[in-house]
């Protein structure tokens, strides 16, 4: 279905597309949220919070982007707000690694499942010490999985500073990384 006409009948009203856009977006929906609030309730919550701004902003809505993409800017700017609001320390934890599917951590031995937990720990500060844009363009990359195309939609950017954005993150990533680990080395 097309975007705009999709818009025009969730603006008119029409149940059995708010059925349709709940059905299809309401995962991603509170899977970034999760990864932005770090927190189930407060992730229900927002997400929640967001399909009220989607109904309440369908008459914004113009069609430049994809509805997706427009949805997802929602989504990043109430958890933004959320965060701001609350004045909550931490972007990540381990809560959304838990969320994950791993049949493989069943099969691992006890000391591998340790030191994949410290692993997970230590990209994840790394993560949180990153500047905001590009922690929120390298997890709307790796987490949601979504295109540079997508992410700069969401983002209102372009597709450069996206690609800069990510650059940029993971160098910086290497390097915390790189600090952290001769800073822990026995040598």
């Amino acid at each position: 279905m097309q975007d705009k006409k999709w818009a025009e009948r969730l603006a008119a009203g029409d149940e059995a597309a708010f059925r349709e856009l709940y059905q299809t977006h309401a995962d991603g929906i509170y899977r970034l949220c999760l990864r932005l609030l770090q927190n189930r309730q407060e992730a229900e919550d927002a997400a929640q919070e967001v399909f009220l701004k989607i109904i309440a902003s369908l008459p914004t809505f113009r069609a430049e982007a994809r509805l997706s993409s427009w949805i997802f800017r929602i989504t990043l700017n109430t958890c933004l707000n959320l965060r701001r609001q609350r004045k909550v320390k931490r972007w990540l934890s381990l809560e959304w690694l838990e969320a994950q599917p791993e049949a493989a951590a069943a099969e691992e031995g006890a000391q591998r499942r340790v030191e994949r937990q410290e692993e997970e720990a230590l990209l994840t500060a790394a993560i949180d010490r990153l500047p905001e844009k590009q922690r929120v363009a390298l997890i709307l990359c790796r987490f949601e999985e979504k295109s540079y195309q997508e992410i700069a939609e969401i983002l209102g950017c372009s597709v450069a500073a996206v690609e800069s954005r990510i650059f940029q993150a993971k160098k910086n990533l290497g390097k915390m990384l790189v600090r952290r680990i001769k800073d822990t080395s026995f040598d």
